[in-house]
């Protein structure tokens, strides 16, 4: 949006902006994809106040953009 993104919670759980993060998040990982340097299955341990649940699903993730999408929409990464 012009305006950047909403500080209100309330906000961010609106179907329109959690499609938009899954959207992004798909966009991001193909194009992370491109470059073997970033792996999400260890840049999620590197997130503030990650917990062993979040790690544990994105390492079970199923694929590398299962993963990203997992890692972007976190609300670790949401809140960095």
């Amino acid at each position: 949006q012009p305006n950047g993104w909403p500080d209100l919670d309330r906000e961010w759980i609106t179907p329109e902006y959690v499609e938009r993060r899954i959207r992004y998040a798909n966009r991001l990982g193909v194009y992370l994809s491109r470059d073997e340097k970033f792996d999400p299955k260890i840049y999620i341990e590197k997130l503030p106040r990650v917990d062993d649940e979040t790690v544990n699903l994105i390492k079970r993730a199923d694929s590398y953009k299962t993963a990203c999408n997992l890692v972007f929409c976190s609300h670790q990464f949401l809140e960095v």
